[in-house]
C-alpha cells in the first residue's frame, strides 16, 4: 500500500513541477460539484446468472477541480463520498451489510466532441471521457440474517479499509455561459482486493465495483481574460490561432516594437550627423565614418518601410475571413467631433449595447468601419479614421468582448460627401451572426 501512495504522490509532484508556470493562469481552471445515485456491484451480492445486484440504490456527492491544457485534454482531481448497502446471495450465506467509501482520484479527461470535430465552431457542448486511478478508504458493518455461513465463515465488520480504485466515466456538459456549465455524468469505479462486503469469507480477494449517475454544475475561473477560458474556445478559433502566422496581433505588436527601435537608431544617427570634427582629426577618416553612418541610416529607413508594409499586410490578413464589401445592414453608428478620436458619453451607450449583444450571442462577431470627414489630405484622414476604430476596439474590450471577435478597417474620408457634417465623422458597426 505504501508503494502505491508513493507512486501516486510522485506522479502528482512531477506533473505539478513540470507545469507550475502554466498553473498560474486561472483561465485553465474550473471547479465542479455533483450529486446523484449509486449502486454497489460486488461479488457476494450477485450470482453469476444474475443481471442485477442484491444492493440498494443510494445517494452520492462529490467535488472536483480540473486543469484544462487545451480544448482537448484536462487533468481532474476528484473526491466522492459513496454510502452503500446490500445483502449476500448464493454460496456466500445470508448476510446484510452497510458501508461507506471515500474515493480520492486523479483522472485524465478527453473532450470527445472536440477530438472528433477538429474545426467545429460550437463550444457550448462537450462530451468528456475520463479515466484514471485513485484510492478508496472504506468501512462496513455486517450482520448474519438467517444463521447460514458462507464456506464455513460469516462476514464480520471491517474498518479502516483501503484499496486501489480505477474510475472511468463519461460526462455530457453544456456551457450555459462563459462562467457556468451543467453536466450529467455516469461512472464505473472498480476496486481491487477489497473487503467491501465484510471480512473473512472474501479474504480480501473481491473485485467489487460501484455504478454512479450524477448531475452537477461547473464554475469556470477567469473567463474574462483576453484569451477567454479554455472551455469557451471553439476548435475553429483554437486551430486558427495555432496556425502559423495566425496570431496577427502578436505579430503586429512585435513589428511595431522593432519599428520604434529603428526610429530610435535613426535619431541617434541624425545627432551624429550634425557633429563637427575637432581640430587635428583626420577629415578623411571622419568623412568615411559619416558616410557609413548615413548608409546605416538609409538602410534603417528602408527596413522601417518594409516592416510597416508587413504590419499593414498582417492587419489586412486579420480581416480576410470577413468580406467587408458584402456586409449586412449596419447595427449602429457613433459620431465624433471634428478632428477628434475620443468617444462621447452618448456614443459609449451605443458601444455598450453592441457589447451586450455580442456577450449574449457568443458565436457572433462585429465589424467596425471608421470614417473621417473629407477636408484634409488622404494620409491624415486615414490616420484619424484608424484612431477612431482603435478607440472603439479598446472600449469593446473593456466591456468584455474578446479581441478575436472584432474585425475592423479604417476607410479614411467619406468619398464625395454632400456636405461636411458630423455624420461623416463616424464608426459603423456590423454584427456578423454565425
Amino acid at each position: 500500500m505504501k508503494k502505491i501512495f508513493a507512486v501516486v504522490i510522485a506522479a502528482m509532484l512531477g506533473f505539478a513541477s513540470a507545469s507550475a508556470s502554466d498553473f498560474s493562469d486561472y483561465s485553465h481552471w474550473s471547479v465542479a460539484v455533483h450529486g446523484g445515485i449509486s449502486q454497489f456491484d460486488g461479488d457476494a451480492v450477485q450470482d453469476y446468472n444474475q443481471m442485477f445486484s442484491n444492493s440498494q440504490v443510494l445517494w452520492i456527492v462529490g467535488v472536483e477541480g480540473e486543469y484544462s491544457w487545451n480544448p482537448y485534454w484536462g487533468l481532474v482531481a476528484q473526491f466522492e463520498y459513496i454510502p452503500y448497502m446490500g445483502k449476500t446471495s448464493g454460496g456466500y450465506g445470508k448476510n446484510t451489510f452497510k458501508g461507506w467509501s471515500c474515493d480520492p482520484s486523479l483522472m485524465v479527461s478527453v473532450n470527445v466532441l472536440n477530438l472528433l470535430g477538429q474545426y467545429r465552431k460550437d463550444w457550448r457542448w462537450g462530451l468528456y471521457l475520463k479515466a484514471g486511478i485513485g484510492m478508496s478508504f472504506y468501512g462496513v458493518d455486517s450482520e448474519v440474517t438467517e444463521g447460514e455461513e458462507a464456506y464455513g465463515k460469516d462476514a464480520t465488520d471491517f474498518n479502516d479499509g483501503r484499496c486501489i480504485m480505477f474510475p472511468m466515466g463519461l460526462d455530457l456538459e453544456y456551457n450555459i455561459n462563459k462562467w457556468l456549465a451543467v453536466n450529467l455524468s455516469g461512472s464505473y469505479r472498480m476496486h481491487n482486493k477489497d473487503n467491501f462486503e465484510g471480512e473473512d469469507y472474501t479474504r480480501g480477494t473481491s473485485n467489487d465495483a460501484i455504478f454512479t449517475v450524477t448531475a452537477g454544475f461547473r464554475v469556470k475561473l477567469a473567463p474574462n481574460k483576453k484569451q477567454g477560458h479554455v472551455r469557451n474556445v471553439s476548435m475553429y478559433d483554437y486551430h486558427k490561432n495555432m496556425t502559423e502566422g495566425g496570431d496577427y496581433q502578436a505579430s503586429i505588436d512585435s513589428l511595431k516594437e522593432r519599428i520604434a527601435q529603428l526610429e530610435e537608431e535613426m535619431s541617434d544617427n541624425e545627432s551624429w550627423t550634425n557633429l563637427q570634427p575637432a581640430s587635428g582629426v583626420d577629415s578623411a577618416a571622419v568623412k568615411s565614418l559619416m558616410d557609413k553612418m548615413n548608409e546605416c541610416c538609409n538602410n534603417s529607413e528602408q527596413r522601417i518601410k518594409e516592416l510597416e508594409k508587413q504590419v499593414a499586410d498582417l492587419a489586412e490578413a486579420q480581416n480576410d475571413d470577413i468580406n467587408i464589401n458584402n456586409l449586412p445592414e449596419t447595427s449602429g453608428s457613433i459620431f465624433f467631433a471634428l478632428g477628434k478620436t475620443y468617444i462621447s458619453l452618448k456614443s459609449k451607450k451605443t458601444v455598450a449595447a453592441i457589447a451586450d449583444s455580442l456577450k449574449q450571442n457568443p458565436s457572433w462577431k462585429v465589424v467596425v468601419l471608421g470614417y473621417s470627414d473629407a477636408p484634409g489630405d488622404d494620409s491624415f484622414n486615414l490616420q484619424v479614421s484608424q484612431q477612431r476604430v482603435d478607440a472603439v476596439i479598446r472600449n469593446l474590450k473593456e466591456l468584455g468582448v474578446e479581441e478575436s471577435r472584432i474585425r475592423s478597417k479604417a476607410k479614411g474620408a467619406i468619398p464625395n460627401p454632400d456636405t461636411y457634417e458630423p455624420k461623416n465623422r463616424r464608426c459603423d458597426f456590423y454584427l456578423i451572426k454565425e
